[in-house]
């Protein structure tokens, strides 16, 4: 039953902004691809619960078990918290069966009151309307974390859709997606550690790194790379190596008043028009991911 409320304020925003988001048709279209996206998560989820089945010690006490509580914590896992938002967000009232369900430990130790993602979507697909069953259906993967398997199984092709039909801007609007950082770096087998501490620094500070190489595009190279910095909040580009690409890279982005910050292996020179500029020079990867934290906390910010 929908409920005539503050709570209802916010889908009659977005669907009041969906005339400037997108056609019925893309709507309608994102809805079909994630629908059919939806019945293959559910088809790996059911394969992979029989195969771990199979696979216990003793299969008839599976059920129960703590793998099964791993495997519920992976693929299953919603909080009773993100349900009861989701329900308000649409205005659907809950039923008596949310005040049943038993505390779990998920793998981190930690108590939680959790729903099943399968009857969560269940709310989603109720929603008659395309827009509103996009509106849901982003409410609900807003706080899957990229660890489970709800994310790379499901929530990915989400978004893989919203780029495709042209929605990413209903992400936006609803507060789903994280500032992003641009990394500019030498694409080199001696730099992948670097590369990914850095991605991890960045990601400790709240914000979502982007590496051109990583995105799936079929534009041109350099305007994409325009893009990402341009919607970028800073860049991080290390210069080891010194190759041309990443100093034409850090000094576009400083041309858009980007924060840039620097960093090279120690022991290399930079070049002269960027020596004065206050550099991290890291003698191992884990000193440049600590270092870089400090300073995107100390000169950007924690995004949270």
């Amino acid at each position: 039953m929908q409920n005539m409320g503050e709570d209802e304020m916010n889908i009659l925003i977005f669907n009041d902004k969906a005339s400037d988001l997108g056609s019925i048709d893309q709507f309608e279209l994102f809805r079909a691809g994630a629908e059919n996206y939806y019945n293959l998560y559910c088809r790996n989820r059911e394969k992979e619960y029989a195969e771990k089945e199979q696979e216990y010690v003793d299969p008839e006490k599976f059920v129960g078990s703590e793998d099964e509580e791993m495997f519920f914590d992976e693929w299953a896992y919603i909080s009773l918290s993100d349900i009861t938002k989701l329900y308000s967000e649409l205005g659907v009232k809950m039923g008596a069966e949310f005040g049943k369900t038993l505390l779990r430990c998920n793998m981190d130790g930690v108590l939680y009151y959790p729903q099943d993602f399968k009857d969560a979507y269940k709310i989603i697909q109720m929603q008659k309307d395309d827009i509103d069953f996009c509106y849901g259906l982003l409410i609900l993967i807003s706080h899957i974390p990229e660890r489970q398997k709800i994310y790379e199984e499901y929530v990915i092709h989400v978004k893989e859709l919203l780029r495709k039909h042209g929605l990413e801007e209903c992400e936006r609007i609803i507060g789903n997606t994280k500032k992003k950082a641009f990394i500019a770096i030498w694409f080199d087998n001696s730099m992948e550690k670097a590369r990914e501490k850095i991605m991890v620094a960045i990601r400790t500070c709240g914000y979502e790194p982007m590496i051109i190489d990583i995105k799936e595009h079929n534009n041109q190279i350099v305007p994409e790379i325009f893009k990402e910095i341009e919607d970028s909040e800073f860049v991080v580009a290390d210069l080891t190596g010194h190759r041309g690409g990443v100093y034409y890279e850090a000094g576009y982005a400083m041309a858009k008043k980007k924060q840039v910050i620097l960093s090279c292996k120690d022991g290399e020179r930079t070049h002269f028009d960027v020596a004065q500029i206050n550099t991290i020079y890291w003698k191992d990867e884990d000193e440049l991911c600590d270092r870089l934290v400090k300073r995107i906390k100390a000169t950007i910010g924690e995004n949270r």
